[in-house]
């Protein structure tokens, strides 16, 4: 078995740190007047456990005129898309 007999402080000023180095990648995407309009026009929402998605859609479209689209993302997520810009 290896013994050190240093004394912490001698370890802690005779090591240098390690660099952690870490690549990062990023993405740049320019959006379309056509992208911005689609956004202003959506909303993004958390699904509560246990509700049906087709029930909740079919209740979306039902109550709400202007509501043209309702994509589920999975998970708990969902998008609703209308038919103009949300005020």
């Amino acid at each position: 078995m290896f013994r050190d007999n240093r004394f912490f402080t001698e370890i802690l000023t005779s090591t240098k740190p390690q660099m952690a180095t870490k690549e990062r990648r990023m993405v740049h995407y320019g959006s379309t007047d056509e992208d911005k309009e689609w956004l202003y026009r959506s909303l993004v929402g958390n699904i509560l456990p246990n509700v049906d998605v087709a029930t909740l859609e079919a209740t979306v479209f039902k109550s709400i005129d202007k509501a043209v689209s309702f994509r589920f993302l999975g998970g708990s997520q969902m998008i609703i898309t209308f038919m103009n810009e949300l005020v």
